[in-house]
């Protein structure tokens, strides 16, 4: 006579204390890769922007000066002239001081309020904000001395992991600071030029 072994299966306490288990780890682990996406997107961000500074340098090294951006450039077209990815296409033709202009990763949506739209006009992806000092030659409202048109101090920007402007609606520069939570306000910003000390935090 053959005897047939019972398979014993899970009871149902067992079956909850796994997933009570899976549960918890998933809580542990979720957080700490969101977190760690988080900061490998800073780290690019502010690597594109390096990125960028040298080949602005390389530009001026040519050119005697600094691409110009918005404000320096006189037509009836705003948008025109704010558009962040039209004012750097002279770093990459008819010269290619680099490849092509990275995108912000923390910049993935369209935002049809200013300045967004008027720096980023067209829909996603789009590249990093980019602003100079020290131009506007003819535009006493500025508050910004004159240069003769040619700007002596630059500065690219990150909407940073907030994906909002903060300065323009805190009216100063906000700068992104992990202390304060991997997802706080503040944008990442990259300096150059000369006089770049009074734009540091």
């Amino acid at each position: 006579m053959k005897h047939f072994k019972i398979q014993r299966g899970f009871t149902l306490i067992e079956l909850l204390i796994v997933v009570a288990i899976i549960a918890i780890l998933a809580a542990i682990a979720v957080p700490n890769l969101l977190e760690a996406q988080v900061r490998s997107k800073v780290a690019r961000a502010l690597a594109d922007m390096r990125s960028l500074k040298t080949a602005v340098e390389a530009y001026a090294v040519d050119y005697n000066t600094f691409p110009p951006d918005g404000d320096d450039i006189h037509s009836p077209n705003p948008l025109v002239d704010f558009d962040a990815a039209l004012r750097l296409r002279v770093l990459t033709t008819p010269v290619s001081f680099v490849t092509g202009l990275p995108h912000d990763p923390f910049h993935n949506q369209f935002d049809p309020n200013p300045p967004l739209v008027v720096l980023f006009p067209d829909q996603p992806p789009y590249t990093y904000a980019y602003n100079t000092l020290g131009a506007f030659f003819d535009n006493p409202q500025s508050g910004q001395s004159a240069h003769g048109g040619n700007p002596d101090n630059y500065n690219f920007s990150s909407l940073g992991p907030s994906s909002q402007f903060d300065s323009y609606f805190a009216r100063r520069r906000v700068f992104y600071d992990p202390t304060n939570g991997t997802v706080s306000a503040g944008e990442l910003f990259a300096f150059g030029g000369i006089e770049t000390t009074q734009n540091a935090p």
